[in-house]
């Protein structure tokens, strides 16, 4: 009964130990945010003349929570992938992908990159016309798509990942490497779902 109850109090500190890591890593990318380089967006109010453009630091859950009302109501489908094919039949199945999901989801869901080359790309440039799909780019950065519209947030590319990173419900990862398998554990972690 004794080695029964240490390994019961062993397991819920482990899960204890593991909750306040993830709570202390939130922080920190948090802190990281807002003391370097901090985050510099445009406001609405700013549109109008750029002779009036103010600004103000972000952290990365303002800015998460600013993309995230750009992109409005709805299911975020975040793309996942390699910046290029490694198997043949990968652009043409992505391709498809993006053609019937975004036909299935018309109006319910809004379908969102990093702007990059590759997967992301293909996924865009063949959703429907009348899909929603959003390019997360760093400021100044655009994703050269001929689909979607781009939203800026961060200072570089980094920066904008790890918006993209904190706004899907699901990602959707096709390919890729190591970067790619971390972005969907991250995802995983913070309770997003990956396919």
């Amino acid at each position: 009964a004794d080695r029964e109850g240490d390994q019961e109090d062993a397991s819920v500190g482990r899960a204890n130990f593991e909750e306040t890591q993830k709570e202390h890593e939130k922080h920190a990318s948090q802190r990281e945010w807002a003391e370097t380089d901090a985050v510099e967006l445009q406001t609405s109010v700013c549109k109008q003349s750029t002779d009036d453009t103010t600004s103000k630091s972000w952290t990365l859950d303002e800015v998460t929570e600013d993309v995230i009302s750009r992109i409005g109501p709805g299911l975020r489908i975040c793309i996942l992938g390699g910046t290029d094919f490694r198997k043949h039949d990968s652009q043409a199945l992505t391709a498809s992908l993006a053609s019937r999901l975004s036909a299935a989801l018309q109006g319910r869901a809004a379908f969102i990159t990093n702007g990059m080359a590759g997967v992301q790309e293909t996924f865009a440039k063949h959703c429907s016309h009348t899909s929603k799909v959003f390019n997360i780019v760093p400021r100044g950065g655009r994703s050269g798509y001929a689909m979607g519209k781009d939203l800026e947030a961060g200072d570089n590319s980094g920066k904008s990942a790890d918006v993209f990173a904190q706004v899907g419900d699901i990602y959707i990862a096709m390919e890729g490497g190591q970067d790619v398998a971390q972005k969907a554990r991250d995802a995983c972690r913070r309770g997003a779902r990956v396919v």
